[in-house]
């Protein structure tokens, strides 16, 4: 049993890698896969290939403890043809449904408490945010409870 944990650790530690979207990352450019291992944490959580607006990857950002489990980045071409980043958005939670259309990118997040917050008397769950990407520009979509605070 000690041997296999030892195992399992070894694997675990020396083995790993980021998780990719897609099995065949030869159709990634390498551009764009380069400016995601240059970015500390980062791993690819989504790809997409649109003719409107070129290959664009959805990034996420690990904390290094456990607080705050990812944070997001969107990686597109410049008008340049490099890859650039935006900065870093969401709520903390690592589970987001990412919507891709031919001209924009949604990311909705559920809304995220930690779970030691969740246990307090009279929680009340955080509301979910919603991110749209476009033209180059990402912004929060705020909802009209939001927009009262």
């Amino acid at each position: 049993m000690p041997r296999l944990l030892l195992f399992a650790l070894f694997m675990t530690c020396f083995c790993a890698s980021p998780i990719f979207a897609q099995r065949d990352s030869e159709q990634i450019p390498s551009s764009l896969l380069n400016v995601i291992r240059a970015t500390k944490n980062a791993h690819l959580h989504a790809y997409f290939s649109s003719s409107e607006i070129g290959d664009v990857a959805i990034v996420s950002i690990s904390g290094e403890g456990n607080a705050c489990p990812a944070m997001f980045r969107v990686a597109y071409p410049g008008p340049s043809g490099e890859y650039l980043l935006t900065k870093e958005f969401g709520d903390c939670s690592d589970i987001p449904t990412v919507i891709f259309e031919e001209k924009q990118i949604t990311v909705k997040f559920p809304g995220y408490a930690p779970l030691h917050a969740q246990s307090e008397p009279n929680f009340k769950p955080p509301p979910p945010t919603t991110y749209l990407f476009s033209k180059g520009r990402l912004r929060e979509i705020r909802t009209a409870k939001q927009k009262r605070r």
